[in-house]
């Protein structure tokens, strides 16, 4: 409510502190992936040494993978 949200999705991307952009709802999974890969230009990842892991089960999920103990909902 402090960020004035009034419908999910609300995703707002910063730069430097500073609002760039934001959509509602959610346009598609091409248009969100287009608006990151233009926004995120010339931004480098640094990951912390300590942050990386040897643990080879330690890894991102798949976009269709839940997590232990969660399940989709129906839409």
């Amino acid at each position: 409510m402090a960020q004035g949200v009034s419908s999910i999705p609300d995703v707002r991307i910063y730069k430097d502190g500073q609002r760039v952009d934001q959509f509602l709802g959610f346009p598609g999974e091409d248009a969100v992936l287009e608006k990151i890969s233009i926004l995120s230009r010339g931004i480098t990842a640094e990951i912390p040494a300590t942050a990386q892991s040897t643990d080879s089960s330690v890894r991102p999920l798949d976009k269709n993978e839940m997590p232990k103990g969660m399940q989709k909902r129906g839409l």
